[in-house]
């Protein structure tokens, strides 16, 4: 959250990897090349995400309001509160030709984030908040901001052990497509699928399996889920939760 005299931007920054595009509908979509091949997959809309955190604000600050003020802070609240995607990986392409105007004017480039808030000030009809109107506004949200105190360890012990105890022997990988395992499109499909499941279910991601175990599902590259099952950490309950997914990522690649 970034207060300035005239908007409040609530910014959620991404580290996108692979070619962008946006198509007319503001669906989003990663081409990403390996080697003479091209994987395309869909993903989520980080303008969709980031409207939760808007709502999310718009009733927390709804609810301190009186009647009149209410029903004024409702009609003015998208003047004020701006939604604003930035793109934190300098490599990431991102078509737009088709999107959405509305789409286009809430997503900036990292180095493009300082002019990007210039104008939205430079353009805005609001009257400019004091000091003391922004400090408390900034109060508000750092007490409003509740730590997660949910203590995931105890279902997931024995994973949390593994994580800390678990070595794994680097060898060389040769490949005429990517220089180590981190580079390859395959491990960042399988990072990205990793955290999006962690997301859904709400966990850390090393529950749903560690780097280690990332590493080791690319070196061995297994075609079922029996052979799945052979890498460390990959039981029956495991593998029969993510194990088509991965076997279907690395059938892409």
């Amino acid at each position: 959250i970034v207060i300035t005299r005239k908007v409040i931007l609530i910014i959620e920054c991404k580290n996108l990897y692979g070619n962008i595009t946006v198509n007319n509908q503001g669906d989003f979509t990663r081409t990403i090349q390996f080697g003479k091949r091209y994987h395309k997959e869909g993903i989520y809309s980080p303008i969709t995400q980031n409207q939760r955190h808007l709502d999310m604000i718009k009733e927390k600050r709804r609810n301190t309001k009186g009647l009149l003020t209410k029903a004024i802070f409702e009609h003015y609240f998208d003047d004020t509160y701006k939604s604003v995607v930035v793109l934190a990986n300098p490599k990431t392409i991102i078509d737009m030709k088709y999107a959405p105007k509305d789409i286009k004017s809430k997503i900036v480039k990292v180095d493009g984030l300082n002019s990007y808030i210039k104008r939205l000030n430079d353009e805005s009809r609001n009257e400019n908040m004091s000091d003391k109107q922004m400090k408390e506004l900034a109060d508000f949200f750092l007490q409003s901001s509740i730590p997660n105190t949910t203590d995931y360890t105890a279902k997931y012990q024995l994973e949390v052990n593994e994580e800390k105890t678990v070595t794994v022997k680097e060898e060389p990988i040769q490949n005429t497509y990517f220089d180590s395992i981190e580079n390859s499109p395959v491990y960042k499909a399988l990072k990205d699928y990793r955290y999006k499941q962690s997301v859904k279910e709400k966990i850390k991601p090393y529950f749903i399996f560690n780097n280690a175990q990332l590493e080791e599902i690319i070196k061995t590259n297994p075609q079922t889920l029996e052979e799945l099952k052979s890498i460390k950490g990959f039981g029956d309950a495991k593998c029969l939760k993510y194990g088509k997914d991965i076997l279907m990522i690395l059938e892409d690649y």
